[in-house]
């Protein structure tokens, strides 16, 4: 394998293709397959374009089942208004958890988890924040 570039990041959790739909509907992915017996599906992130596959195997927990903290493992989203983005997500069936503390005074980070067992982070930074 000559290159390191990313295929697809999968995800065990217990509905895929309905949470193809809520990530295509609420956060804007572009749902690529769903598998007619909900086993599997595969969104696209509408900006750098990377693919995430979504398992469904009753013979493997969902990932939410055996996480023991929220940021082991998450989805983050660069949020312009985390307020409006939390209620907004919030009524589309997600779940606040928790702020999350973080070093720089102006930003604003949270974790939310989603109706199928995913948790996202919201980020609300400075864009020089990664520079």
């Amino acid at each position: 394998m000559n290159s390191s570039k990313i295929e697809h990041i999968g995800f065990v959790i217990a509905n895929p293709c309905a949470a193809a739909d809520w990530y295509a509907k609420h956060l804007g992915f572009t749902v690529l397959r769903k598998a007619d017996n909900n086993s599997v599906a595969f969104i696209q992130e509408p900006h750098c374009g990377l693919i995430f596959e979504l398992i469904g195997n009753p013979e493997i927990h969902p990932i939410d089942s055996d996480l023991t903290h929220p940021l082991q493992v998450h989805l983050a989203f660069k949020s312009n208004g985390i307020e409006t983005d939390i209620r907004r997500l919030s009524h589309a069936g997600a779940s606040f958890v928790m702020h999350c503390q973080t070093p720089d005074p102006e930003a604003k980070v949270c974790i939310l988890k989603d109706p199928f067992g995913l948790y996202i982070q919201l980020a609300q930074r400075k864009e020089t924040f990664y520079a």
